[in-house]
């Protein structure tokens, strides 16, 4: 069975506290799984180390099930996709838990979101949240959830804050509700407090044909990724509570038939995109919001940070723009900064971060630059 259309899910007459439990087996039955196959991940990711490698002039050897080894002399480190041996089992514990990562910034004076937590069978107190923002607002799971499952934006309404419960309360019983704020998704990376890369990071969009619905536009982009095994997206992109309320934010519906041409963004979370909607902007961002960045990966503690801000201008300060420090990732995906619309401005990120695994010199800015000047100059570079 497909699904292509939204589940009501007010017709499913369950007691709330077993809620989850059904739909953890609706999710796994029914529902299309968000990522592609580990084969597009392998794909991506040989390519990416495979590179990185080469530059050292290191050796690569494949094991099973994704995972390589790369020796240059004596040393060696082993690493699974996007998985290496950096942070601490603890450091990368701490910002699963999302509340606590917002107090701790919070605490140091950095800008997050405004938020609460709440238990799934307790939507009396997400409820009051909601009636007191000045902004719609965001249901995400509090801990342990990454890629963006379980979460759902634009919610104005109690019943969009129910359904929105219900969803995330498949991946956490511990649940967050934060104000939606207004501006764009950047990824900044950092190694040891050093800045390495930035990527703005815009939401999914199908292009109308003027024949097909925004629900087979879906089904025909999610065929196009599959062929591509992995070059330009690793994930499919699903019909969710995001993609049902960002569509009615924008008067629109999966039933809508756009015209030719015209692009209809479906989520609002960043997390399905592809590469275009992913851009290289590392000189684009200013020294204030760089170091806003970096206080954030100090703060917590972590090595390789995957810093997400949310903002309406990348070259003023947060303070300035109003933005936030959305989330902090110590396992950053690092397809994203080569997955890019604007190829001759791509960061090779696995090499600075080889380097630091290997102990071949360090990761100073200097060395970055001649990184990227001799990636640049590459007119047939493999990734």
């Amino acid at each position: 069975m497909k699904i292509t259309h939204n589940i009501r899910w007010k017709r499913l007459q369950i007691d709330v506290l077993r809620m989850p439990m059904y739909l953890k087996n609706v999710w796994k039955r029914l529902l299309n799984p968000a990522y592609l196959d580990d084969k597009a991940f392998e794909k991506c990711y040989d390519s990416i180390w495979r590179y990185a490698a080469e530059e050292l002039s290191a050796e690569l050897i494949k094991l099973p099930d994704g995972f390589c080894d790369i020796k240059l002399n004596s040393r060696m480190t082993r690493m699974k996709h996007h998985l290496v041996m950096i942070d601490h089992p603890v450091t990368v514990e701490l910002t699963r838990n999302k509340p606590l990562v917002h107090t701790l910034l919070r605490d140091a004076g950095l800008p997050v979101p405004d938020f609460a937590v709440f238990l799934y069978d307790d939507i009396n107190s997400a409820k009051s949240f909601l009636d007191k923002a000045k902004r719609p607002c965001v249901i995400k799971p509090a801990e342990g959830s990454a890629g963006g499952f379980g979460v759902t934006t634009n919610i104005r309404t109690g019943r969009d804050l129910r359904q929105a419960v219900i969803y995330a309360s498949l991946f956490s019983k511990n649940l967050l509700i934060e104000e939606h704020i207004p501006g764009e998704s950047y990824r900044l990376l950092y190694l040891n407090g050093e800045f390495i890369d930035a990527v703005r990071r815009r939401a999914p969009r199908v292009v109308g044909d003027g024949k097909s619905t925004i629900a087979q536009l879906i089904e025909a982009e999610n065929t196009r990724r599959a062929t591509m095994m992995g070059i330009d997206t690793l994930t499919r992109l699903t019909i969710d509570q995001d993609c049902i309320l960002t569509l009615r934010n924008n008067g629109t519906s999966l039933n809508d038939v756009p015209e030719a041409g015209v692009e209809v963004q479906i989520k609002t979370a960043t997390n399905q995109n592809s590469s275009k909607e992913n851009e290289s902007v590392r000189n684009l961002l200013v020294d204030a919001l760089i170091q806003e960045g970096q206080r954030a990966a100090s703060v917590l503690g972590v090595q390789l940070a995957g810093i997400d801000i949310i903002t309406k201008d990348p070259t003023v300060s947060l303070a300035q723009s109003g933005g936030v420090i959305n989330e902090v990732n110590s396992v950053p995906g690092l397809h994203f900064h080569y997955q890019t619309c604007n190829p001759e401005h791509r960061v090779p990120v696995a090499v600075p971060i080889l380097r630091h695994l290997l102990g071949v010199n360090n990761t100073s800015a200097h060395l970055l630059n001649e990184d990227l000047e001799h990636y640049h100059h590459e007119t047939s570079h493999k990734y």
